[in-house]
């Protein structure tokens, strides 16, 4: 079936094992196949509805001490003191925040696709599709950071490269980090 990742296993193990052992190969095959189903672009739904997908693996949580707008790209932060000298780490020191993309803060690390108030905490994907709330894309155009709007990416930006538009209203965001 297209989309989906074949292990080349058969559906059981072999049935010439002692009952022992069968049946933790057993549940060796359940984990490879749930797996490669949830990283299988056309993954089934579960019973009770959901899909797993990529983003359910590529999802951040952070709180930013200030709102951000739906459809915004972020970089994450490290804020890190060291001691002087020493370089050593500071007791409670690791603040992880994140900044709106802008000249100071040039590397796109992930995207929200719903606005979100400041001190709040909120989701942010680091990879996959995304809905882009303006749906003003152009399907197939790449898109760059926009410099003249913090957080926002056009088809002229002279920032990095953030992903491409699948359709008006969704990005493939896949951002040039580094």
């Amino acid at each position: 079936m297209p989309g989906y990742i074949n292990l080349g296993l058969p559906d059981t193990p072999d049935s010439n094992l002692d009952p022992a052992t069968w049946e933790e190969m057993r549940k060796v095959y359940q984990a490879a196949k749930n797996i490669a189903m949830a990283l299988s672009t056309n993954a089934p739904t579960n019973p009770a509805g959901s899909k797993i997908t990529i983003q359910d693996y590529a999802v951040v949580y952070r709180t930013a001490p200030f709102a951000v707008a739906a459809g915004s790209v972020v970089q994450l932060v490290n804020d890190v003191h060291y001691t002087n000298k020493d370089y050593q780490l500071l007791t409670g020191t690791i603040v992880n925040s994140l900044q709106l993309v802008s000249t100071s803060y040039p590397y796109p690390t992930a995207y929200t696709e719903t606005y979100v108030p400041a001190n709040t905490p909120a989701p942010y994907i680091l990879l996959g599709a995304v809905n882009y709330p303006a749906a003003n894309l152009v399907p197939g155009a790449r898109y760059y950071i926009d410099y003249s709007i913090a957080g926002s990416i056009s088809t002229t930006g002279t920032g990095r490269y953030v992903g491409q538009a699948l359709a008006a209203d969704l990005l493939y965001f896949d951002p040039q980090c580094w």
